[in-house]
């Protein structure tokens, strides 16, 4: 139950914090707003990693699985919020957001193509409601901003995005088995701030600075409060999390952002509820619903079970890099049964 409890909780710090990085971003370029955001968030990570290490008098070492933390944290929230934050240039933010919402669909495809987890009809009736809910609950404005090319690209990006979610949930897998979350967010961290560094660079030269005419104070305290709430703290719990349950059920966890989002909104903005919102969240915490309760009639795949090992892997490349082993390590537990010496025969090092 507790690696549940940690999704929720940080689909729920993720959806509080969506609304505070939008008011940042309403007087802030969403480049700058993000990058102040992801340097708070590290900032505040490494604050604590140096904190534990003066505690416990050891000194940090070098994490196992550097490589894989470092793609992680390129792709999210490095190359996602970059993605995001290029796509709102020409895309209204509420088809932005229907874009980035189809994050499931991609971790269940990755999910088969590269773990070997089995796709379930109902499983993929979840993905659909998901898909579904998210449309409603955004109300995608169809009728502009979406002709010309720069729309096309626009699309594009904030697809990106959500293939760049998914990949990170793939890559981190494995490694939070065997990384301490707070060194694994600290490096995410590090790595997404230097991927934006360019972005910011441009947006310099390109308009002369870094901010704009309407930004004020609490344009700034917003990102920065979206950096140590909305970000560092449910990465965080999701990367504590992760390490011991499926990919695509915690994938589909996390759509419950948005229905966070809206109930934030109704707390805090006194907003009212109308029916495509409410029709939004049923169908999100349906398919939730509907994906758990399978599961667990079928007893597999359960938020509540252990990671399972994969069955099969595409390349052996693929699962050496996922796994940090050789491809011919014969002690790794997920060694294809093909690749396996017979007995009495010297294994290929």
């Amino acid at each position: 139950m507790r690696p549940f409890i940690l999704l929720v909780c940080a689909a729920a710090l993720w959806g509080i914090g969506q609304p505070v990085l939008d008011h940042a971003i309403d007087g802030l370029p969403a480049v700058t707003a993000a990058e102040v955001a992801i340097v708070t968030g590290a900032a505040a990570v490494w604050a604590a990693v140096g904190l534990r290490e003066v505690r416990t008098g050891h000194p940090l070492r070098r994490p196992r699985n550097l490589a894989r933390l470092v793609l992680a944290g390129a792709l999210e929230p490095g190359l996602a919020n970059l993605a995001i934050a290029a796509a709102l240039v020409t895309i209204p933010a509420s088809i932005c957001s229907v874009l980035a919402g189809t994050e499931p669909v991609f971790t269940l495809w990755f999910s088969i193509l590269w773990l070997g987890h089995g796709a379930t009809r109902r499983g993929l009736a979840a993905v659909l409601l998901v898909v579904l809910g998210t449309v409603f609950l955004n109300r995608p404005d169809l009728d502009g901003g979406l002709a010309g090319l720069p729309a096309l690209g626009g699309i594009t990006l904030a697809l990106l995005a959500a293939i760049s979610a998914a990949g990170f949930s793939i890559i981190v897998a494995t490694p939070a088995k065997v990384t301490d979350p707070l060194t694994l967010t600290a490096v995410q961290f590090l790595v997404a701030a230097t991927v934006l560094l360019p972005a910011l660079g441009w947006q310099l030269w390109h308009a002369g600075t870094l901010t704009s005419p309407t930004a004020t104070s609490g344009h700034w305290l917003a990102a920065v409060a979206a950096g140590a709430l909305g970000m560092t703290l449910p990465f965080l719990l999701y990367t504590t999390a992760i390490g011991t349950v499926h990919v695509f059920p915690a994938s589909l966890t996390l759509t419950l952002i948005p229905v966070f989002g809206v109930l934030t909104a109704l707390v805090f903005r006194g907003e009212r509820l109308d029916g495509s919102e409410l029709t939004g969240t049923a169908l999100i915490v349906a398919a939730l619903g509907l994906y758990l309760s399978t599961e667990r009639e079928s007893d597999a795949s359960s938020l509540l079970e252990e990671y399972s090992v994969p069955r099969h892997h595409r390349t052996i490349r693929w699962h050496a890099f996922l796994h940090g082993t050789h491809r011919c390590d014969p002690d790794c537990p997920h060694r294809p049964a093909a690749l396996t010496p017979a007995p009495g025969t010297v294994p290929d090092r």
